[in-house]
C-alpha cells in the first residue's frame, strides 16, 4: 500500500530530487557507475508513482462530475434551493481527511466503512 508519498505533492518533489540526483552523475565518466544507474532507477520509479498517482486523481475528479451531470440530468428540474443540506457527507470526509494528509506529508489513517466504497 503506498504511503503517502506516492500522493502527488510528495511525489512531484521526490521526482524533482531524484533529476537531481541523476543531473549530478549526468558525466560520461559517471553515467554507467552504480550509484548512476541506481539513481536513472530511482527518478523512473518517482516518475512512474507521480504519473500513476496524478492518474487516479484525475479518474476520480472525472467519476464526481460524471455523476454530478447525470443527477443533473436525472433531477427532472427540481429547485435547487430544495436540497440545501450536503449529502454524502461521510464520504466528503474521507476525502476531505485524505487531502488533509497529503497536504501535510502524512500517511492516511484507513477510511470509515460507513462511508461505503469509494472505487477510483
Amino acid at each position: 500500500m503506498p504511503s503517502a508519498r506516492a500522493c502527488t505533492c510528495r511525489t512531484g518533489v521526490d521526482t524533482i530530487e531524484a533529476v537531481a540526483t541523476t543531473t549530478a552523475l549526468l558525466s560520461p565518466a559517471a553515467v554507467s557507475i552504480p550509484a548512476a544507474r541506481a539513481a536513472r532507477r530511482d527518478v523512473q520509479r518517482s516518475a512512474l508513482r507521480l504519473t500513476q498517482t496524478t492518474a487516479a486523481a484525475q479518474r476520480m475528479a472525472y467519476r464526481a462530475l460524471a455523476e454530478c451531470w447525470r443527477t443533473e440530468r436525472e433531477s427532472g428540474g427540481v429547485d435547487p434551493a430544495a436540497q440545501s443540506t450536503p449529502v454524502n457527507t461521510e464520504l466528503c470526509s474521507v476525502l476531505h481527511a485524505l487531502a488533509d494528509a497529503v497536504r501535510h506529508g502524512r500517511t492516511p489513517g484507513p477510511a470509515s466503512r460507513a462511508a461505503g466504497r469509494v472505487v477510483v
